[in-house]
């Protein structure tokens, strides 16, 4: 399970710095996820990555919002000839598809410390009621 938190939180650091996010905050995410052993711990760092993916949809938003003003006045040639299309184009569809894949994975790791916020609270009443 270290491996898969390991990973998908390598592919949101880079995602994430090829969309402009702070480096800092992105760290400060990560150093607080490694650290998270208690629920609110794991409630904070979700909060985090939830904020994170929520920032992410919006920016994609404003990239597809991009790719639909450029392919309207590009025209209906753009449909037949797709290879013509702008650079700008071509860069607004890929900062789209970016900044979605890196919602999906701050949701993802949102939703996991969700997950072990709740096996933490579960591992504490056990504990309680020994």
């Amino acid at each position: 399970m270290k491996n898969w938190m390991m990973i998908a939180t390598a592919a949101l650091v880079i995602t994430m710095s090829a969309h402009g996010q702070s480096a800092a905050a992105m760290e400060q995410t990560h150093a607080l996820a490694a650290k998270a052993k208690t629920v609110s711990n794991h409630a904070a760092v979700a909060k985090q990555y939830r904020l994170q993916a929520e920032a992410f949809s919006a920016k994609a938003a404003e990239h597809e919002q991009d790719v639909a003003d450029f392919t309207r006045a590009a025209g209906a040639s753009i449909h037949k000839w797709p290879g013509s299309a702008s650079g700008l184009l071509q860069k607004a569809k890929a900062n789209a598809v970016d900044a979605r894949k890196a919602a999906r994975e701050a949701s993802a790791l949102a939703n996991r410390h969700i997950r072990l916020a709740v096996e933490a609270q579960g591992n504490e009443l056990v504990v309680a009621g020994d």
